[in-house]
């Protein structure tokens, strides 16, 4: 729906350099309930995100625990992935690249973070204190997927030493 809204817009921008005519107009109102439906979504897919995995959503948002579900197939396979794992989710297309330069003696750089990576306790970091983070997030969002398959209830104290670190990564000087 992103990518659909994105290329309409982009169209439209086209379109109106050249003419401002009655079609513009109803491609502006179509552009518009597109971006209803997406919010419309959105809050569906907050609403059942936050049933299912509680925990994932406390520590990353909705938005990043749905992505992982998504890549993972199911709550279930997310909870019995290695924290490691987790932390690529997304990224295994740069993880096998760079496996791939290493097996003919390259030198390649792994990915430290996947699907988190937008998440804003990491992206916000310096680079070299990233891979900290993703690796911390990961292994809480680890506990919080086995927690949230096997339990269902919510354990704030996952979500706040995720914060904690994030603070204290974001402080230090190293």
């Amino acid at each position: 729906l992103n990518e659909s809204i994105n290329m309409l817009e982009e169209k439209l921008r086209d379109i109106e350099e050249v003419k401002i005519s009655e079609t513009t107009k109803e491609l502006e109102k179509e552009i518009e309930d597109l971006k209803k439906m997406r919010r419309k979504i959105e809050k569906e897919i907050d609403n059942i995100i936050t049933k299912i995995a509680p925990n994932l959503t406390e520590i990353v948002g909705p938005v990043i625990a749905a992505r992982l579900l998504e890549k993972a197939g199911s709550l279930e396979r997310l909870a019995f992935l290695p924290a490691s794992k987790i932390q690529i989710l997304g990224a295994e297309k740069s993880l096998y690249k760079a496996l791939a330069r290493m097996k003919k003696g390259k030198p390649a750089k792994t990915p430290k973070h996947g699907i988190i990576f937008i998440h804003p306790f990491i992206r916000t970091l310096p680079k070299k204190k990233r891979g900290k983070m993703a690796r911390f997030m990961a292994a809480k969002l680890a506990i919080a997927a086995k927690l949230d398959y096997f339990k269902g209830e919510l354990d704030e104290s996952l979500a706040e030493a995720v914060r904690k670190k994030y603070e204290e990564l974001r402080r230090s000087k190293k």
